[in-house]
């Protein structure tokens, strides 16, 4: 691999991969599980040269690989869910989270949310309204505001975070590796 093009992967890794890393820690909750989903979803991303048509669809990319990761694991995760809020959180669909994530954590435009999770702004009000509902009875009695802490319960989820994984050699060429296959696919196909 050319020194430019590692640079430049080692500049993407860091710049996208601890964003994707607590984006999934936030959505599962556990470490290692969050750490596979963020690195498949940064794979992923740049395997199918996202990044060449903007960050934005980078980073779309990766949220939505994150999200469908979650999604595959999350029966596993409901089983042990307890009574408290984060047993509620784990219980609730990971699409909700990661909408409900993006809106009260990452305080993200909801026709951004939309976008990412490719639905019409009445299907997140929906989404949004279904999540809030679930874990209504575990945002606390005296709340007047539940969305506040949610807001607050997600910062000090974040704030909890493992720090995210470092990069690899052997990651650098399996996405070198997809990003080649895609190449050379794209050119068969002209």
């Amino acid at each position: 691999m050319r020194p430019e093009t590692r640079r430049k992967l080692d500049l993407s890794y860091s710049q996208h991969v601890p964003r994707a890393f607590l984006f999934a820690w936030l959505l599962a909750g556990k470490r290692q599980l969050a750490a596979r989903l963020a690195i498949r979803g940064w794979r992923r991303a740049m395997g199918s040269m996202q990044d060449l048509r903007g960050p934005d669809v980078l980073e779309a990319r990766m949220l939505r690989t994150v999200m469908s990761g979650a999604g595959r694991v999350n029966l596993l995760h409901r089983r042990g869910a307890g009574d408290d809020l984060g047993g509620a959180w784990l219980r609730i669909p990971p699409r909700t989270r990661a909408a409900l994530v993006m809106l009260y954590f990452d305080e993200m435009d909801p026709r951004r949310v939309a976008d990412v999770l490719e639905c019409s702004d009445g299907t997140l009000a929906s989404i949004r309204s279904r999540g809030l509902n679930q874990l209504k009875p575990h945002l606390g009695e005296f709340e007047a505001d539940e969305e506040s802490h949610l807001q607050r319960w997600l910062t000090e989820r974040a704030d909890a975070a493992p720090a995210p994984p470092p990069e690899s050699v052997q990651l650098r060429r399996n996405v070198g590796r997809r990003r080649l296959m895609t190449v050379v696919g794209t050119a068969l196909l002209a």
